[in-house]
């Protein structure tokens, strides 16, 4: 994302993970709130079709459940769910706004996004048809993701928040 906007490439600025969880057909569906003006960013939500959680293990359920809620108190974002889902766009005038060398590059980069977006005061839309294309066994722990999100958000300066 931070060479996109470096480069200027663009009005809208996709991010799809490359782990087999989501389809780049549903691309044109993602960005379309953006297109329409309602929304500065959007994200995906694995949790919204209840069919697709019966392939996803409960440690992930769970943490994933936790991992929502600290968001929602970092961010102020209260209605969304899934914030490390990684299907994601965002507005490049929106993006241009936020501190990108400050922005985690590693698990918790969606969430860090979200608290930052929460900050500039940007909205953000939840697409709710978001698909499962296949299961992925979980491979981080609770404890441990937690953990690390707490000493992240807790530990970050307030100056470094501007």
């Amino acid at each position: 994302m931070a060479i996109s906007v470096q480069c200027g490439l663009g009005d809208i600025v996709v991010k799809l993970d490359g782990d087999g969880q989501m389809d780049p057909r549903y691309i044109k569906y993602l960005v379309r709130p953006i297109l329409d003006g309602r929304a500065d960013y959007a994200k995906g939500n694995r949790f919204f079709n209840v069919d697709g959680l019966h392939s996803m293990p409960r440690a992930r359920l769970l943490g994933n459940a936790a991992l929502s809620f600290f968001s929602k108190i970092s961010s102020g974002y209260w209605t969304l769910f899934d914030p490390t889902n990684g299907f994601t766009a965002i507005n490049a005038l929106t993006l241009a706004l936020l501190p990108l060398e400050k922005i985690s590059r590693r698990y918790f980069f969606e969430s860090d996004m979200l608290f930052r977006l929460g900050i500039v005061r940007a909205c953000v839309w939840t697409s709710r048809w978001m698909p499962f294309t296949r299961a992925r066994k979980a491979t981080w722990l609770f404890r441990a993701s937690c953990f690390s999100f707490c000493r992240n958000i807790f530990r970050t300066p307030a100056s470094a928040l501007h």
